[in-house]
């Protein structure tokens, strides 16, 4: 077994096994909030309304243990229970019972692509890997809902979604190797790919995540 699907009702015995075995645990807290809304809303049956109740207040009891104990978790939805394109309401979710950001962003990322096999491939962004970027408006470590708003997309060294107003005219890196933090001017993604010769990137030299803050700065952070 890799891993278990909402858990709603498991046990700290089960949440330790699953530490032990490395079993992930795939909360799914946008799907446990979407139907207790609903239920409280009078959209369900009674008998139904009553269990979904219980299970959302079952789940928070368990997604607590579940962080105390340290078992490994991955990022997931159950998308279509609720409507598509609210998907990074997770992240809010897990930190809103103790996550941090920090973990709820790699549970999205790094521990995702572990817990599917294709750590290789993707989930962080280092020499050798696919370019998935994801950039959004302001410090995510500090304001985790900036992942609902997304600005700017690349899959597979292509942008697929860069927002109308968003310029990369003035960028800021704190690059990994430990060296001082700078700036310096830019047109564009290519001029700084060019600069610092990196010929796609599939080819970046060490693990960031990207955030824009509220001055327009495309910064590198540490991970």
């Amino acid at each position: 077994m890799d891993s278990i699907e909402h858990g709603s009702f498991l046990t700290e015995d089960t949440l330790k096994l699953m530490k032990a075995k490395g079993v992930y645990l795939v909360p799914t807290r946008m799907a446990v909030y979407w139907v207790s809304k609903q239920a409280d809303a009078g959209a369900y049956p009674q008998k139904i309304a009553d269990k979904a109740r219980a299970a959302a207040a079952a789940h928070g009891t368990m997604f607590k243990a579940a962080l105390r104990i340290g078992v490994p978790i991955a990022l997931g939805t159950d998308a279509g229970v609720y409507p598509h394109g609210m998907n990074a309401m997770e992240f809010g979710l897990m930190t809103d019972l103790g996550m941090s950001p920090a973990a709820a962003l790699l549970a999205g990322t790094r521990e995702s692509a572990k817990l599917l096999g294709i750590e290789a491939q993707v989930g962080t962004l280092e020499a050798g890997k696919v370019a998935d970027v994801v950039a959004v408006p302001g410090n995510v470590l500090g304001d985790i809902h900036a992942t609902e708003h997304p600005v700017f997309v690349m899959h597979l060294g292509h942008i697929v979604l860069q927002k109308a107003g968003i310029e990369f005219g003035l960028m800021r890196e704190q690059w990994c190797c430990g060296g001082p933090a700078y700036e310096m001017g830019y047109n564009d993604l290519g001029y700084r790919m060019a600069e610092h010769n990196v010929a796609d990137w599939r080819k970046v030299e060490a693990k960031r995540i990207l955030c824009l803050d509220p001055h327009d700065y495309l910064t590198f952070v540490d991970v």
